[in-house]
Formats: structure tokens, C-alpha cells, sequence
């Protein structure tokens, strides 16, 4: 994967994926924030992407994969469903404008499950993300707007 150019412009993509938020008008939280809650900052960035990764493109993409064709599409209807559910139930958790949000990086993280097949890929993309996300951004997602 570390070869793959693809995946390395993905990583470099981040940081325009949070300019891309903070342009949206979310307010930015207090840098300082994850020295005051550690262990809410580590299980957002590390934690719950593990999990989430096991479950979302473990195995219900994995699922997916299997039962669905692949076709030429250069999303595949595995990675659409699975994006669909993973960004629906962050709406749900999370029930505020920005939380639907999560649907583009999720096609990512889809993409390359299915490239590399492997977890390790989508799990080191999803720390990322959120490492900056939730950094930046904590309490506007974390809390419905007043």
C-alpha cells in the first residue's frame, strides 16, 4: 500500500478534506482540547476507527463483495452500500448537519479495502481523518448545533 501512489495521495488529501469542513462553517474546537479528555481523543481517533473498520468494510463490504458484481464502476455498488450505512448511522449517532459528511471520506476508505484487500489501509486512512477531524472539529460533531 505504501507504494501505491493512489493511497499516499489519499493521505495527502486530508488536510484539504478538513480545510474543506472548516469552509463549511463548523466551528473549530480549542487545539488544546485532547489534553483536557485523552481518552475521548484516543478512542475517536484510534478506537473507534478500528471498530468501525472491522465492522463497516470487514464485514459488510466484505459481505458485500462477495454476494454483489464488481462491475467497471469506478465506485463499486459494494462500497456505495457500505459508504450509505456507514455515514447513515453516523447521522443517527450524531444527528447534526455536518455528520453525513463522513460518506465521502467512507468511499474512500471503501476503495482502497477493495484495491488492497486488506483492513490495514482503510484503518490507517480512517486514523488519520479522524486524528485531524476530530482534533479540529470535536465538540461541532460531537454535539447537534444550538
Amino acid at each position: 500500500m505504501w507504494r501505491d501512489n493512489t493511497y499516499r495521495a489519499a493521505l495527502v488529501a486530508a488536510p484539504f478534506f478538513w480545510l474543506g469542513l472548516a469552509l463549511t462553517g463548523i466551528p473549530l474546537a480549542d487545539a488544546a482540547w485532547p489534553l483536557a479528555a485523552p481518552l475521548a481523543f484516543l478512542a475517536a481517533v484510534l478506537v473507534f476507527p478500528v471498530l468501525e473498520e472491522a465492522a463497516f468494510r470487514g464485514l459488510v463490504q466484505g459481505e458485500l463483495v462477495r454476494l454483489l458484481p464488481r462491475g467497471s464502476a469506478p465506485v463499486s455498488l459494494p462500497n456505495l452500500i457500505t459508504s450509505a450505512l456507514f455515514a447513515g448511522l453516523h447521522v443517527l449517532l450524531r444527528p447534526n448537519p455536518w455528520s453525513a459528511l463522513v460518506f465521502i471520506p467512507s468511499l474512500v476508505f471503501g476503495h482502497f479495502r477493495e484495491r488492497h484487500g486488506t483492513l490495514g489501509s482503510p484503518i490507517i486512512l480512517h486514523v488519520w481523518y479522524n486524528l485531524g477531524t476530530v482534533w479540529l472539529f470535536h465538540p461541532a460533531f460531537l454535539q447537534p448545533p444550538a
